[in-house]
């Protein structure tokens, strides 16, 4: 496999159009409590988010036949009666919906709507907040106006409560919430009086945020690789004319530690005399993103040299096909320390799509034809990025 020069040329191809920066991936998310049965109070959702079961403070559900077979709401613990005299809300007694951006994203709200109504009552009125603040001590207060002068909750009649260009932002870790605080304002104690609610909604989009991330082959007992971040890696694998043949100790000379490495060994337990790097012996090392992201492979670094044997080289290549059609070279024909490893660390700037896979490889060869007991030592071959 002579490729030399055209690998050169091709990698530096492919660094130019690689050159951009990451680019975060938006989202569609929408979140929807139908509140039309005692199944409703679960949100429907699309997109990279979880929210939670509609939840009652101090309040409680009355059936569902409100206009529209709407949840009817009351309040609870009173014996179906609102205190008298009340002109504003109860601190204590709302009803909440919430939702969430999936980690690691932030989420951006863009709109919010509900539909709401009294029934057996014309003097209901309700307060309505968004917030990220889960103890609201920093709202933002919705306003709408009923049919009535005095703002009182339509009654028997749902109307839409809708703002869009919201624009607020939710990082990971954050909730965005709406509440709803309800009262009968009446001279004495109102029995049988109900805030009817139906298809609250929450929309926007979800902003993906970068991960660092990275696989990791210690190559010192056997082929499973470490993950970190949100990537799926496969076990190394070896063309047919190479095996693992178990680990030892060796100094690092750019360290100057020893440390544990792995060793390869052709099948036959003889290397033939080459002059360059040759298709049929490597070792491979794979990693993709999760589905749904990417993966910016930024750097790879591996310990590598040669135990009993100083006439080893070693090529290193990666590819986005399995059978390393497009194969670019990293590092070329770089000869190998005797009875010891060195590290190796490239810089590259590449993307990998939903679906594709990074493949890296190892070609080691040797100048001079020798016999059994000649290995090449590895360990700790490591592919780093953002997803």
């Amino acid at each position: 496999m002579k490729r030399k020069n055209i690998f050169i040329i091709s990698l530096l191809v492919a660094y130019l159009f690689n050159l951009s920066a990451i680019k975060a991936q938006t989202y569609p998310f929408s979140a929807k409590w139908d509140l039309s049965s005692t199944t409703t109070k679960t949100a429907a959702t699309s997109g990279p988010v979880t929210a939670a079961d509609e939840k009652f403070v101090n309040t409680e559900v009355n059936q569902y036949t409100g206009p529209n077979s709407s949840q009817r709401v009351r309040m609870a613990g009173t014996n179906n009666t609102w205190p008298a005299n009340i002109t504003y809300q109860f601190d204590t007694v709302y009803v909440q919906f919430s939702v969430k951006p999936n980690a690691p994203n932030k989420m951006i709200v863009d709109s919010l709507s509900l539909f709401i109504a009294a029934t057996s009552t014309s003097t209901m009125e309700a307060n309505i907040y968004y917030s990220t603040d889960s103890t609201f001590a920093t709202s933002t207060k919705i306003r709408y106006v009923d049919a009535s002068s005095n703002n009182y909750v339509s009654r028997d009649l749902l109307t839409q409560v809708f703002m869009n260009n919201l624009n607020v932002e939710v990082p990971e870790g954050k909730v965005f919430y709406i509440r709803i605080y309800p009262w009968v304002e009446s001279s004495s104690i109102a029995t049988g009086k109900y805030i009817a609610l139906q298809n609250v909604f929450i929309s926007g989009k979800v902003v993906s945020v970068a991960t660092p991330s990275s696989v990791v082959w210690p190559l010192t007992s056997d082929a499973s690789p470490v993950v970190s971040g949100l990537l799926i890696a496969q076990n190394v694998t070896y063309s047919d004319s190479m095996k693992y043949y178990g680990s030892t100790n060796l100094p690092n000379n750019t360290t100057g530690q020893t440390e544990k490495v792995g060793a390869i060994q052709t099948v036959s337990k003889v290397w033939s005399a080459e002059s360059d790097t040759v298709s049929y012996l490597y070792i491979q090392f794979a990693a993709s993103p999760k589905t749904g992201g990417t993966f910016d492979v930024d750097s790879v670094t591996l310990n590598i040299g040669g135990w009993y044997e100083s006439q080893f080289k070693a090529s290193l290549m990666f590819s986005k096909s399995p059978d390393f059609s497009d194969g670019k070279i990293l590092i070329s024909d770089k000869t190998l320390p005797g009875n010891a490893v060195e590290k190796w660390k490239v810089t590259i700037d590449t993307m990998i799509q939903s679906g594709e896979t990074f493949y890296l490889r190892v070609y080691p060869y040797n100048t001079h034809a020798v016999g059994w007991a000649k290995l090449i030592a590895i360990s700790n071959v490591t592919i780093y990025g953002k997803t």
